[in-house]
Protein backbone atom coordinates (compact mmCIF):
# COMPACT_ATOMS: atom_id res chain seq x y z
CA UNK A 1 0.00 0.00 0.00
CA UNK A 2 2.87 2.47 0.58
CA UNK A 3 4.68 2.08 -2.05
CA UNK A 4 1.54 2.35 -4.19
CA UNK A 5 0.58 5.48 -2.85
CA UNK A 6 4.33 6.75 -2.97
CA UNK A 7 3.96 5.42 -6.88
CA UNK A 8 6.85 3.06 -6.33
CA UNK A 9 7.08 -0.23 -7.97
CA UNK A 10 8.60 -3.21 -7.08
CA UNK A 11 10.01 -6.13 -9.29
CA UNK A 12 11.33 -8.86 -8.21
CA UNK A 13 14.67 -10.28 -9.86
CA UNK A 14 15.14 -14.11 -8.16
CA UNK A 15 14.43 -16.67 -10.07
CA UNK A 16 11.90 -19.15 -8.14
CA UNK A 17 14.07 -22.26 -8.86
CA UNK A 18 12.95 -25.70 -7.53
CA UNK A 19 15.38 -26.76 -4.83
CA UNK A 20 15.75 -30.78 -4.39
CA UNK A 21 14.55 -31.70 -0.69
CA UNK A 22 18.41 -32.03 0.62
CA UNK A 23 19.83 -28.65 -0.48
CA UNK A 24 16.36 -27.29 1.43
CA UNK A 25 16.80 -29.03 4.28
CA UNK A 26 20.74 -28.05 4.56
CA UNK A 27 19.81 -24.22 4.15
CA UNK A 28 17.04 -25.13 6.80
CA UNK A 29 19.27 -26.85 9.16
CA UNK A 30 22.00 -23.43 8.27
CA UNK A 31 19.14 -21.11 9.35
CA UNK A 32 18.45 -23.05 12.42
CA UNK A 33 22.27 -22.82 13.13
CA UNK A 34 22.79 -19.22 12.47
CA UNK A 35 19.70 -18.38 14.92
CA UNK A 36 20.52 -20.10 17.45
CA UNK A 37 24.25 -19.00 17.37
CA UNK A 38 23.20 -15.48 17.71
CA UNK A 39 20.78 -16.47 20.60
CA UNK A 40 23.80 -18.06 22.29
CA UNK A 41 26.41 -15.07 21.84
CA UNK A 42 23.84 -12.21 22.48
CA UNK A 43 23.25 -14.08 26.37
CA UNK A 44 27.01 -14.14 26.72
CA UNK A 45 27.31 -10.50 25.40
CA UNK A 46 24.30 -9.89 28.00
CA UNK A 47 26.37 -11.49 30.73
CA UNK A 48 29.52 -10.28 29.97
CA UNK A 49 28.04 -6.44 30.39
CA UNK A 50 26.12 -7.31 33.43
CA UNK A 51 29.65 -8.89 34.84
CA UNK A 52 31.34 -5.74 33.98
CA UNK A 53 28.80 -3.23 35.50
CA UNK A 54 29.40 -5.36 38.49
CA UNK A 55 32.86 -4.43 38.72
CA UNK A 56 32.43 -1.36 37.37
CA UNK A 57 30.22 -0.71 40.44
CA UNK A 58 32.70 -1.95 42.95
CA UNK A 59 35.10 0.09 41.50
CA UNK A 60 33.44 3.16 42.47
CA UNK A 61 32.83 1.21 46.00
CA UNK A 62 36.36 2.03 46.90
CA UNK A 63 37.75 -1.36 44.92
CA UNK A 64 41.47 -1.30 42.96
CA UNK A 65 40.90 -0.40 39.32
CA UNK A 66 43.72 -2.38 38.36
CA UNK A 67 41.49 -5.33 39.35
CA UNK A 68 38.44 -5.40 36.65
CA UNK A 69 38.54 -7.02 33.35
CA UNK A 70 36.42 -5.07 31.53
CA UNK A 71 37.74 -3.42 27.84
CA UNK A 72 39.70 -4.05 25.30
CA UNK A 73 42.64 -5.03 26.78
CA UNK A 74 41.32 -7.61 29.37
CA UNK A 75 42.25 -10.84 30.31
CA UNK A 76 40.88 -14.02 31.27
CA UNK A 77 43.11 -15.28 33.97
Amino acid sequence: MYCQQMGVQIEAVEENKQKEPDQEMVEDLIAIITSLSARLYGARGGRKVKQCLTELERERGGLNKNNHKCGPNQSNS
